[in-house]
């Protein structure tokens, strides 16, 4: 299987110019929320990593005020086996941006210009923070994709 979410030299070259982004987490499911992981636990340690980095998080509001602002999405899929006590993931982020159409300029859309993952696993209960670690992961995946296009200052 051929995995959409792709990091090489083109694709960090759609991060050239990103200093501040809209982070989005995609609805979890219950089993994990059961397993004390919410999507603003997630969301909170997203942002704090790319603060650190110099990368400005923007809030939904602010997000919707800036003009071709990207989108930071990570994906977080789980599921339990019948009959097991563990739960399978998927995690994985991507970039979206508006992208503009080279054979017709007038052609304006949203797409996926860089990604990471899927990273799979299981996890019992008492190891979300293996999950946490994982997306973190790839979180500092993309800080360092966008750090190698956008030297700090």
């Amino acid at each position: 299987m051929v995995s959409p979410f792709i990091d090489n030299e083109m694709t960090r070259s759609s991060l050239r110019g990103i200093r501040e982004i809209f982070v989005l987490i995609q609805p979890i499911d219950s089993e994990l929320i059961d397993l004390g992981i919410t999507e603003k636990q997630i969301l909170t340690a997203v942002e704090l990593e790319l603060r650190m980095a110099g990368i400005n998080s923007l809030s939904e509001e602010q997000a919707r005020k800036v003009p071709d602002c990207p989108i930071l999405m990570i994906f977080l899929a789980v599921s339990m086996p019948k009959g097991e006590f563990y739960l399978t993931y998927a995690v994985s982020l991507g970039l979206t941006q508006d992208i503009i159409l080279t054979r017709d300029k007038t052609i304006k859309s949203v797409g996926l210009t860089w990604g990471c993952g899927p990273i799979t696993g299981k996890i019992g209960e008492g190891q979300t923070e293996h999950l946490k670690n994982k997306i973190r992961d790839l979180v500092d995946s993309f800080i360092y994709a966008c750090l190698s296009v956008n030297p700090k200052r």
